[in-house]
């Protein structure tokens, strides 16, 4: 098990390389990664707003550089 908080930077490059560290190379990637805002949808705070934003889209695309270069 690899734990990160996915919205802070290089987060998401950091759990692709320890998994392929714990286990010698990565052969599917499911994301999972979510963040949820209980508040009405114009009400949370721009750095609430950001976070989600970060956790919900840009983390996956963090991982992608790592795992193209594993492609064979």
């Amino acid at each position: 098990v690899v734990k990160a908080d996915l919205g802070e930077s290089g987060a998401p490059a950091r759990v692709v390389a320890e998994a392929v560290g714990a286990m010698g190379g990565v052969d599917a990637v499911i994301s999972n990664a979510g963040e949820a805002i209980a508040a009405p949808l114009l009400t949370p705070s721009p750095p609430d707003f950001s976070k989600a934003i970060a956790v919900d889209m840009v983390a996956g695309r963090g991982c992608a550089p790592r795992l193209d270069s594993l492609a064979g």
